[in-house]
């Protein structure tokens, strides 16, 4: 086996299905549009940039701060309060939690429930048909199935590298691929200099103004940052036999990937992993041909061995 195909959400596009991210928007539109109003409010956008333009980045942009003090009203009263109940310690944090969950397992459900429901009706010519080899390796970036209903590829060749959105009993992967660490809240380091007497009164403020009930809702908020990486390296971790097995492969096709930054990790170990001496044959649309080949370069990738392509120039015969 010497030829791989890598597949991105272009290659869905082509063949007539709307899977892009704002396809994603509208879906929710009709059948969740509180999670809709959530993502609106709670992630915040560099450069006023749409959010479904880098949709997977932006989830590492949520506004935790704005988070918290919407879910004030769930803080406990003070603990000397005649209406304070031991139950009150978790109200913050349970509702914190409930917003975490919506934002992630909720999210990648719905995203699941939308790719099948994009996806379900195949209305696409014959003479619209790509050239594939049937016997060639497949990495698909994509939860669709489109490889097998329409070219009939095995499943046995692909690799769903981020789940099949038909694997209802496995969660797809849909992340940022910020490092949660950087998001952690760490703890107030004691300063500098302070004699005995004036460390031992900071520690007594530090206590006096440390809330149980608070800190358990950032610790939820924490956890959505955790929940919500898309940890490549552990994948890959995953798939090591699937790159071992690309080393005699001396042809690789791209097509429709948008080579994102939160994707670069598995390009770097496929371009490792495949013959030194590979012919690199990437898809671009419209404007993107500059983009696409100077990204090939950052990889490692001569422009000798680089052909861009429409996917319209491989139509079967």
């Amino acid at each position: 086996m010497n030829r791989l195909y890598i597949v991105g959400n272009g290659f869905d596009l082509y063949h007539g299905f709307k899977t892009r991210y704002i396809d994603f928007a509208n879906y929710l539109k009709s059948v969740n549009k509180e999670l809709l109003d959530l993502l609106y409010k709670y992630y915040f956008l560099e450069c006023s940039e749409d959010l479904w333009s880098n949709f997977e980045e932006s989830l590492a942009n949520l506004d935790q701060e704005s988070l918290l003090d919407d879910m004030g009203n769930y803080l406990p009263p003070s603990i000397s309060s005649d209406d304070f109940r031991d139950r009150d310690w978790h109200s913050f944090s349970i509702e914190v939690n409930s917003k975490v969950g919506m934002l992630t397992n909720g999210l990648r459900e719905e995203f699941r429930k939308f790719i099948l429901n994009a996806t379900s009706f195949v209305n696409f010519g014959e003479d619209g048909r790509l050239r594939l080899d049937p016997d060639a390796i497949y990495l698909s970036f994509n939860y669709s199935d489109t490889l097998e209903s329409i070219y009939k590829i095995p499943g046995s060749r692909i690799l769903y590298i981020h789940g099949k959105a038909k694997d209802s009993s496995n969660k797809i992967i849909l992340g940022h691929g910020a490092d949660p660490d950087q998001f952690k809240v760490k703890p107030q380091e004691v300063p500098m200099g302070l004699s005995d007497a004036e460390m031992e009164r900071w520690y007594e403020y530090m206590s006096d103004q440390y809330d149980y009930a608070y800190e358990q809702g950032v610790e939820e908020i924490f956890s959505y940052f955790l929940e919500s990486f898309k940890n490549s390296q552990q994948v890959i971790a995953d798939n090591l036999e699937f790159f071992s097995k690309l080393k005699s492969v001396k042809d690789v096709y791209v097509l429709g990937h948008s080579l994102a930054d939160v994707d670069q990790p598995y390009f770097h170990k496929l371009v490792d992993s495949v013959h030194s001496k590979c012919n690199w044959n990437m898809s671009y649309f419209g404007s993107e041909f500059q983009e696409k080949l100077s990204t090939l370069n950052s990889l490692g990738i001569s422009s000798d061995d680089i052909r861009l392509i429409k996917l319209a120039e491989m139509l079967e015969k």
